[in-house]
């Protein structure tokens, strides 16, 4: 069990350093080591590792939620969102991602965001019960969304 695992990010970040000089270049333990400092609040060092990891390997878009995860925690709504977005942007398919962005968003009151999220999964006929939910809440328990929720949960 790592000191992450036991709740002790900053032990876990000297680790990590230790064993980085052995191997400066594994991507791994330089994603280990921005979780540990999203942990500990360390959010500015945090994002200088996944900007730098996610310019090497641009397919890697777990640096760029884990970005977002720390303005996230740093309670930077805006930037979260935007950074969330940028990863959608280039896999719109993270269901998962994408659902967590809606949530996040109807939970922080940025519901234009909310909107464009449930929009998109409508169109794809996507998680079309969370979206219409995500819509219900806005427009109340009476609104059409609502019902159309009320009935997909029914039906499932």
């Amino acid at each position: 069990m790592s000191f992450l695992d036991k709740g002790d990010p900053l032990q876990a970040i000297n680790e990590f350093d230790h064993s980085l000089k052995i191997d400066p270049q594994n991507v791994q333990l330089l994603y280990d080591k921005a979780l540990a400092l999203v942990i500990a609040s360390r959010f500015s060092e945090a994002r200088a590792i996944c900007d730098e990891q996610f310019a090497l390997h641009p397919k890697m878009l777990r640096f760029l939620i884990l970005k977002g995860k720390s303005y996230e925690r740093e309670k930077n709504v805006t930037e979260a969102i935007n950074t969330y977005n940028r990863a959608l942007e280039l896999d719109p398919f993270d269901t998962d991602l994408r659902l967590a962005v809606m949530q996040y968003a109807l939970d922080n009151q940025q519901y234009d965001e909310v909107i464009q999220q449930a929009s998109w999964f409508i169109r794809y006929k996507i998680e079309l019960k969370e979206a219409y939910q995500a819509l219900g809440s806005l427009e109340g328990k009476d609104s059409s969304y609502s019902l159309i929720s009320e009935y997909l949960t029914k039906a499932t």
